[in-house]
């Protein structure tokens, strides 16, 4: 029976150091009000964006998979229009910023065979980090309800009293023959998230007697597409610029009056000729040039009728790894 007591006893002690050590974590967790941490307005730090979610994952799943990090809140997805594509895009709210921090960790990580891109909701990597290149989307805000004869400057000034603007698109009609009548929409580009936020907040209010909308801007497929295509673009110009480039002589000392056909005639013979360039000055040929090649071999080439003559004057030919148009 003393035995019994003394186990009776400690089991007891036991569980009043356990409540004791929940009560002192409790004391230290932010307070709750309203779905927000006291003194983190609008769930700041706590809520993420998470892009790249395949469109047949259930919200059960989505919440199992980030749930590891801590006590989810509120997991919203957006209903949009029927588009093309195979995933979608969700706000998950924690209950404490420690959670979302540590949801991060899933920014580029594979879910369901898609890659997913996971960060805070206003924008940054992490809490009190300004958004990259990369998060410029988040710094964009679509503002709808605008009308179609809605100002370019004047919509300018008005926006531009929530911080300085970036770049803004008022895209035109492309039905209507008057190209002065706009869609009704605008697409804002701000410097900063925190002009953004400070946008967003503008939603509901009366702009020249209309009820302003204004939301988080959303790429959509078609803007996806249209960047991949430019960078493709991009990519292709710079690699023929550098083929181009790569054996290229620089040639001087012929007459101003010579032509790019007599200069072709005069190289042929050592090799594929890809391109001449005759730079010019105020319309005027400066008397040098640049041949490019199609191959090493033939540049070497070239660069064996430097002294020779051409036209009666002689010619100065070299490589033009050092020279720029």
């Amino acid at each position: 029976t003393i035995a019994a007591a003394m186990s009776t006893k400690k089991r007891k002690a036991k569980v009043e150091l356990a409540e004791e050590a929940d009560d002192a974590e409790q004391a230290e967790e932010p307070k709750i009000q309203d779905g927000k941490e006291e003194g983190d307005g609008e769930c700041l730090g706590r809520k993420l964006y998470v892009a790249g979610i395949p469109k047949a994952v259930s919200k059960d799943v989505i919440n199992e998979r980030f749930s590891q990090y801590g006590r989810i809140e509120d997991l919203v997805i957006p209903e949009t229009k029927k588009v093309k594509g195979k995933t979608r895009i969700a706000f998950l709210t924690f209950k404490k910023v420690k959670g979302a921090q540590a949801a991060l960790a899933e920014d580029g990580s594979d879910f369901e065979g898609a890659m997913l891109k996971v960060q805070l909701a206003d924008g940054s990597r992490s809490k009190g980090t300004p958004a990259t290149e990369q998060d410029e989307d988040m710094t964009r805000v679509f503002v709808a309800g605008l009308g179609d004869s809605c100002d370019k400057d004047t919509l300018t000034e008005f926006l531009s009293k929530c911080g300085e603007i970036a770049e803004l698109s008022l895209p035109e009609s492309k039905a209507a023959k008057n190209k002065s009548i706009v869609r009704g929409f605008a697409i804002v580009r701000y410097k900063t998230n925190q002009a953004a936020k400070k946008a967003k907040k503008l939603d509901g209010k009366i702009y020249n007697g209309k009820t302003l909308s204004v939301k988080s801007y959303i790429k959509s497929a078609s803007d996806e597409k249209k960047a991949s295509k430019q960078a493709k673009q991009k990519a292709a110009k710079e690699a023929a610029d550098a083929k181009r480039k790569q054996f290229r002589v620089f040639v001087s000392g012929f007459a101003k009056t010579s032509s790019e056909a007599s200069l072709r005639e005069h190289f042929e013979p050592c090799g594929e000729i890809r391109h001449i360039s005759i730079p010019k000055k105020e319309g005027i040929p400066r008397g040098i040039a640049f041949v490019s090649f199609a191959s090493k071999v033939a540049m070497t080439e070239a660069l064996r009728l430097d002294g020779q003559e051409f036209r009666e004057r002689p010619l100065k030919v070299a490589s033009a790894t050092a020279k720029s148009e």
